[in-house]
């Protein structure tokens, strides 16, 4: 599989791009994060969708060599236990 160009655009100028396009070997995905768990959370990216996606796209880059399935098991899990230990009152969504 060859990439050619990745192109995603935020909604608004002002709006940090909340979606995030990622590829390892032949694996891809697509994650939008339109939609804010919290509109009043802020951090560095700006919202806690574009958050959730980026962090995401990071654990799937780290576990893609480990092959699909693990690696979204493996990806969704390390997010969740960093979400519960590091974030998840700043959320209040306990």
């Amino acid at each position: 599989m060859n990439i050619l160009e990745i192109y995603s655009l935020a909604g608004k100028e002002t709006k940090h791009n909340e979606d995030k396009i990622g590829f390892h070997n032949n694996m891809v995905w697509l994650m939008d994060g339109a939609t804010p768990m919290q509109e009043t959370i802020k951090n560095a990216y700006n919202s806690d969708a574009a958050w959730l996606v980026h962090f995401i796209d990071e654990e799937f880059r780290k576990n893609a060599i480990l092959g699909l399935k693990t690696c979204i098991e493996k990806s969704l899990k390390n997010t969740a236990q960093y979400y519960e230990s590091n974030l998840c009152s700043n959320f209040d969504l306990k």
